[in-house]
């Protein structure tokens, strides 16, 4: 619960010391699916996501990852972040929305520039590879 309040603040230097005292990422127990999926702030998100939190943790209510809330927040800071570590432009949650639908139905131009951006590179790299799965 100590990690889930100093992700909640916001508070790096808190869940920067809790890391390094052993405190996982990514919570076997816990009233989240991961800590990654509280974090409002890029810099506490890089801590999690340096330290191995789940790019791609799925909230058990809704479905949404960590890249559909940084779009709802409109955080395109964050969308970048989470792009960087992986996090998979693709997915849809149980309302069947996808990160790129959230940005356009929230008129978030820039961000979905930037997701739109990232899944032509994706398809542009799969076309030349020869790789028929889903873009990740």
């Amino acid at each position: 619960m100590e990690m889930l309040r100093a992700v909640r603040a916001g508070d790096p230097q808190r869940v920067a010391k809790l890391l390094a005292s052993g405190c996982k990422p990514n919570p076997q127990v816990s009233p989240t699916a991961g800590f990654l999926l509280e974090s409002t702030r890029p810099e506490v998100s890089l801590l999690l996501l340096e330290s191995g939190a789940d790019v791609n943790a799925v909230r058990h209510s809704d479905g949404d990852t960590p890249l559909m809330l940084a779009v709802r927040g409109g955080d395109t800071k964050m969308v970048h972040l989470l792009l960087e570590y992986g996090a998979n432009p693709s997915v849809r949650n149980r309302r069947n929305e996808s990160p790129l639908i959230l940005a356009a139905q929230l008129n978030k131009h820039d961000i979905y520039s930037l997701l739109i951006g990232r899944l032509t590179a994706c398809l542009d790299r799969h076309r030349s590879s020869g790789e028929r799965h889903a873009c990740r």
